[in-house]
């Protein structure tokens, strides 16, 4: 097997992946595995023998980012003190993402209620994964949101490859149970936006339509007949 050059991962090993994915891998001897965390065996090598490694890696994330390359061999070293490397790297992206809802301004207890929430990537963004959320008033229930899942109280649904400019979204229904001024709230974040977009809308709850008493009106006949109840 002779020398063998292994990356460290900054994250789990299965995340490696996620994180940067490398596209090629060059050695000018010996051969290495392209999957990450990636692994060389260069052989024997002799004394004052040096071996390069190139490799062409998309990041796939905006972070702080270090690679650490450790080298061993079969033979025993006697100094091992400069065994390990490591190269420092911090990603930036111009992405950008907007949220925004569209809710009526006035509703009833009761009542179904709809709105919608929105999220647009900035035209200048790459095409990205975009993940967007709303928290519903607490007064409202039994909340309906097709393709969203629960994360820490919010409804929340991601959107892969969204190219610059688009717009994603998703309908959300419910029933208020209580009067008074409400507020529903939208958040939108994209893979490599610096921050998350937040929106929110005011909804004033009235109380529930009154239930029209049954009335009876009577014929000529004097026959009784029901009119409008609820």
């Amino acid at each position: 097997m002779g020398v063998v050059a292994r990356e460290i991962p900054q994250y789990h090993p299965a995340q490696a992946n996620s994180v940067a994915r490398v596209l090629s891998i060059s050695v000018t001897k010996g051969t290495c595995t392209q999957r990450r965390p990636v692994r060389c065996t260069l052989g024997t090598l002799g004394p004052g023998a040096t071996v390069t490694i190139r490799t062409r890696t998309r990041v796939l994330v905006v972070a702080a980012l270090r690679s650490i390359v450790v080298v061993s061999s079969d033979t025993q070293d006697t100094n091992m003190t400069n065994n390990m490397a490591e190269a420092n790297v911090t990603t930036f992206s111009n992405a950008t993402v907007q949220s925004r809802i569209n809710a009526p301004p006035t509703g009833r207890v009761a009542a179904q209620l709809s709105y919608r929430a929105f999220a647009v990537l900035g035209r200048r963004s790459p095409t990205s994964q975009v993940r967007l959320c709303t928290t519903p008033p607490r007064n409202f229930v039994q909340v309906h949101a097709p393709g969203t899942f629960k994360y820490r109280g919010r409804y929340c649904r991601d959107f892969s490859r969204v190219r610059p400019g688009g717009t994603v979204s998703f309908l959300v229904s419910a029933f208020p149970s209580a009067t008074g001024r409400v507020t529903a709230a939208v958040r939108a974040a994209a893979v490599g936006a610096a921050r998350e977009s937040h929106a929110s809308a005011r909804i004033l709850v009235g109380a529930a339509t009154a239930c029209p008493a049954a009335a009876e009106a009577r014929t000529a006949r004097s026959q009784p007949r029901a009119h409008a109840a609820c």
